[in-house]
């Protein structure tokens, strides 16, 4: 009789295997996920300021009265589309203020989740 089967050592020895290979990639792939998002979040976030910045360029007259700008009146003005500030940590969409930090005659922008310091 002519057995072709693979034995119950072999097939241990293959799931022990599959199991070490599982153990090491998968802690790695999901740090590489992760750093990903953050660095996604970080452009995100960037571009919120970019907007917010040319927002104030726009409308000078206004900036000296205001202390931050929301996402939505960003959006509303034409500075960010709706579907550009997705969080990618989340997958919502972003809320929240770019403040407007005056230094001198200089100005800084700094987003933030909420509106309030």
């Amino acid at each position: 009789m002519n057995n072709k089967a693979f034995t119950l050592v072999e097939l241990l020895t293959v799931i022990i295997i599959l199991g070490l290979l599982a153990t090491i990639t998968v802690p790695n792939v999901m740090n590489a996920i992760n750093i990903s998002k953050e660095k996604s979040y970080s452009n995100q976030v960037d571009m919120i300021e970019k907007a917010a910045e040319r927002w104030a360029i726009d409308n000078i007259q206004i900036v000296n009265a205001k202390e931050n700008i929301s996402l939505e009146e960003l959006k509303t003005d034409g500075y960010l589309d709706k579907s550009e500030v997705i969080n990618p940590k989340t997958k919502e969409e972003m809320s929240g203020c770019v403040f407007i930090i005056k230094d001198n005659n200089n100005y800084k922008y700094e987003y933030s989740e909420t509106c309030t310091k």
